[in-house]
């Protein structure tokens, strides 16, 4: 199974034919630019037949393309504008006095609450936190997924830092079994080492006589990518090509992570005994924003809720098609689920985050609420107008229905790294 290669590349064949083997994807440069496209790629090689990617910069962070707040006064910094402030993830508030009156003007960073509501304390083994309420989403719904009891914006007495508080079911026996899954998971990518696009648990703890146990994470004030989106539509603005490519490079850089439990800039350091832990949950609604520790004008990109992640045993035992079909998003799930292996048991793996992660781009471009299989298969995931033929190419790949011919998160990300277009 390829889930137990030792090699980050799916197979020799597929390293020796670098990303050009993959069918359909097209054989044209980007006119605009004169450059290579995905198909186009060739993956170096070396003694050893891993592939080198580049170092981080002097300042330790993976170095990414910088735009000026003019150029991109146009993109994602229209969509966080004070007009639109109240879309992003927020706490429960009153109701305004009237029709007539606006609410005040507010930084996108600015958490409002309801003012009858009473912030309460609470010590964890490490911290005093207060509790001020349950974060929305941005059509103002309760931020609730089908495996937790709610999430709350929390802060520490003593700095004031703002925190999430993620409550994760423990009734019944499968539900424990899942919550101390994702807190292995999460505990085993903090101690593997910093990465800046996966969201950080700082504590995890049992609050006592209740029927949830509590993971402290990382706030990201901005919401998520399925925000971003709807904040779009509502404004009638395309994405801009330049976010997305910065969305799908920082995923990218997530998923090496989980796949090879090293950060990309450290690839020659990476540890040959990491057990491959596959998201099987990457979509816009477990993407989140923020701008604290971003490098220029676009804000960080942080992959989150490990809610699904498993491990190549787990795919092997058949763990990760029943999680799928109890927990997945129907419109989310991959090619592999409905073909199945003799086994019944699918072939989920690293391809499907790779699916995923192709499919959040896409709706992204075409500001849907799911991927759109049929545009991938064509060629044109991201459409034509809009997008060039490099990204729709590399989204396109992605997406591939067959499972072997979509290429590793490590070579997307190389691939972006070099390739990607000056916007």
């Amino acid at each position: 199974m390829h889930e137990n290669d030792s090699s980050p590349l799916r197979s020799q064949s597929f390293l020796d034919r670098g990303l050009s083997g993959h069918p359909g994807l097209d054989p044209k440069g980007d006119r605009r630019t004169g450059s290579k496209d995905f198909r186009d790629y060739r993956s170096d090689t070396h003694g050893s037949g891993m592939i080198s990617l580049p170092t981080k910069d002097s300042n330790g962070s993976q170095p990414l393309t910088r735009l000026s707040r003019n150029t991109f006064s146009k993109g994602f910094a229209e969509s966080v504008s004070s007009r639109t402030s109240m879309s992003e993830p927020r706490l429960i508030r009153s109701a305004f006095p009237s029709k007539s009156t606006r609410p005040p003007r507010q930084s996108t960073r600015e958490l409002t609450y309801n003012a009858s509501y009473q912030p309460e304390q609470f010590d964890t083994p490490l911290h005093r936190y207060r509790r001020l309420g349950q974060l929305l989403n941005g059509t103002g719904h309760m931020v609730a997924g089908g495996m937790n009891e709610g999430i709350f914006v929390i802060e520490r007495t003593d700095n004031k830092q703002k925190f999430i508080e993620k409550r994760l079911p423990i009734d019944r026996k499968s539900q424990r079994r899942r919550t101390r899954a994702e807190i292995d998971a999460l505990t085993r990518l903090r101690h593997a080492g910093p990465c800046e696009n996966i969201n950080k648990i700082h504590e995890s703890f049992f609050p006592g006589m209740t029927n949830y146990s509590c993971l402290i994470l990382s706030f990201c004030e901005l919401g998520s990518i399925t925000d971003y989106i709807s904040r779009k539509i509502l404004q009638h603005l395309k994405t801009p090509e330049s976010f997305a490519w910065h969305v799908l490079e920082s995923v990218m850089c997530a998923l090496v992570f989980c796949h090879y439990g090293v950060d990309v800039g450290a690839w020659k350091d990476r540890n040959a005994e990491w057990t491959t832990l596959c998201h099987l949950d990457v979509k816009p609604d477990n993407i989140w924003l923020t701008m604290q520790g971003s490098a220029g004008s676009m804000p960080r990109v942080v992959l989150g809720d490990f809610g699904c992640s498993v491990s190549p045993v787990d795919i092997d035992r058949g763990l990760a098609h029943a999680l799928m079909l109890t927990h997945g998003t129907p419109r989310w799930l991959p090619p592999e689920a409905k073909t199945m292996s003799n086994d019944g048991r699918g072939r989920y793996g690293k391809a499907t985050d790779i699916w995923q992660a192709g499919g959040t781009i896409q709706t992204m471009c075409r500001l849907t609420k799911s991927p759109e299989p049929q545009q991938a298969a064509a060629r044109r995931p991201c459409g034509s107008t809009h997008y060039s033929r490099k990204l729709n190419s590399i989204v396109a790949s992605c997406m591939e229905e067959v499972v072997s011919k979509r290429p590793s998160a490590v070579d997307c990300y190389r691939w972006i790294q070099d390739h990607k277009p000056e916007l």
